[in-house]
């Protein structure tokens, strides 16, 4: 191996190692310490907090592009035409946000089953520690 497949290689070990979840996925929770653990149980609460948020508007924004369209056709037929024009632009802008915010979500969270996978793990092992101190005080 030459020594730029090996400065590729320790390249792509690092960038994959600076997101914890993923190493945490890959690895096991074992591997990290109590600490470590603790932090990032913080860090994915607030990022699940942080997701749904954003899926809620997102899903809001979604939601009501349709209606654009039927206040488009109420105010044309009572007579509004710039209240109706605006109204029916905004379906198109709506209906634009809603997949740039799903595009988003996908991008930085991955998905919330992902979020609520890592949050289990973490949980799973910190109990399983927890119980190991507890055997270990009684005996």
């Amino acid at each position: 191996m030459d020594n730029r497949m090996i400065d590729r290689l320790l390249e792509g070990l690092e960038k994959s190692a600076e997101n914890d979840f993923d190493l945490l996925e890959s690895a096991g929770a074992e591997y990290f310490s109590t600490i470590e653990l603790l932090e990032m149980r913080g860090r994915c609460r607030e990022q699940r907090r942080i997701y749904t948020k954003i899926h809620k508007a997102v899903l809001l924004v979604g939601a009501g592009a349709p209606s654009w369209i039927v206040f488009g056709f109420v105010f044309g037929i009572l007579g509004f035409q710039v209240a109706a024009t605006f109204s029916l632009l905004l379906f198109p802008i709506s209906f634009f946000l809603f997949l740039v915010g799903g595009l988003f979500l996908r991008s930085q969270f991955r998905s919330r089953g992902y979020l609520e996978h890592i949050s289990h793990l973490i949980e799973w092992e910190l109990s399983r520690r927890r119980d190991e101190l507890e055997r270990k005080r009684y005996l």
